[in-house]
């Protein structure tokens, strides 16, 4: 980058074992006996408080691939959403409640323990669109078609519908896990070389279409999460149609009394100077208004 910018990321890479075979940085999910997460029946985890009825249901999920250096970031290839946030904001926990799955993103009780940047693909059912007449549903297919030759001319996301009208349509992409930041002990020297990775990543990643910052309900938004929010705002290297999206997630809203809750999310909101996202990895809460503002962010 031309100008050096002040960056949260301090986190440092931590290397993990890979095949021989493996470039450098990359790590390679093992081998799984039988059916594989990403074509295996959808998960039956459901948390307390989730509604039995989804209107988005993830059916597969995979960890696909994992980098502790720059060069050993997978090729895009469908659109990618990350989750950032200190470390012990509860973000494994939110995105194995987004997944459906119960130990997919591992959690961990030491802050900072991921220091890696991982790729889940994801597969999830849409709810069903509404039947729209001929004459407008082929202009708005003509011009959506249009507008994704012109200006996502790579890392499309994949949506497909079924011809048949009581069949909902599917959206592939990529859910990014990125380390947390904050409480991490490392050393100087691996803070060096873990923050290049992660600017890298975040000014980059062409197929990058939104940032989830996520803070605690209790605390709301501290220093390095406005850091990140501002590094967000400064340009770009990748070139694409549209700014990457930020969006704040007010965490662990479950550790609030519920008459304490909307108080906190507007207090949040306003230090913030957006609407944030209230969520729990505990009960589920916000999941639906996650998925919207995730899908609404890719295509």
């Amino acid at each position: 980058m031309a100008a050096k910018k002040q960056s949260p990321m301090t986190a440092p890479a931590k290397k993990a074992s890979a095949p021989k075979t493996a470039p450098k940085g990359v790590v390679i999910p093992p081998a799984k006996k039988g059916k594989s997460a990403a074509t295996s029946a959808p998960s039956t985890y459901m948390h307390a408080g989730a509604k039995d009825a989804l209107a988005y249901r993830v059916i597969a999920a995979d960890f696909t691939a994992g980098a502790t250096v720059a060069t050993g970031l997978p090729a895009p290839a469908l659109a990618e959403v990350a989750f950032a946030g200190r470390s012990n904001v509860g973000k494994s926990t939110l995105l194995n409640m987004l997944m459906q799955r119960k130990n997919l993103v591992r959690t961990s009780n030491t802050p900072g323990a991921t220091r890696q940047i991982n790729f889940f693909g994801c597969k999830v059912q849409l709810p069903r669109p509404k039947v729209a007449p001929v004459a407008a549903a082929a202009e708005t297919a003509e011009t959506v078609a249009s507008d994704a030759v012109v200006s996502e001319p790579v890392a499309m996301p994949v949506a497909t519908e079924s011809a048949a009208p009581t069949e909902q349509p599917v959206l592939d992409l990529i859910l990014v896990d990125l380390p947390g930041y904050g409480f991490a002990k490392v050393s100087k020297s691996e803070a060096r070389s873990w923050g290049p990775m992660m600017e890298g990543y975040l000014t980059t990643r062409i197929a990058l279409r939104a940032v989830f910052v996520l803070v605690d309900a209790r605390r709301g938004p501290e220093d390095d999460d406005f850091q990140l929010v501002e590094f967000m705002k400064g340009p770009r290297a990748a070139q694409s149609a549209r700014p990457v999206e930020v969006i704040i997630v007010a965490t662990k809203l479950d550790k609030l009394p519920k008459n304490q809750q909307k108080p906190a999310l507007e207090a949040i909101s306003k230090k913030a100077g957006v609407r944030v996202i209230g969520a729990s990895g505990e009960t589920a809460a916000g999941r639906e208004d996650l998925w919207r503002k995730i899908v609404g962010s890719v295509l």
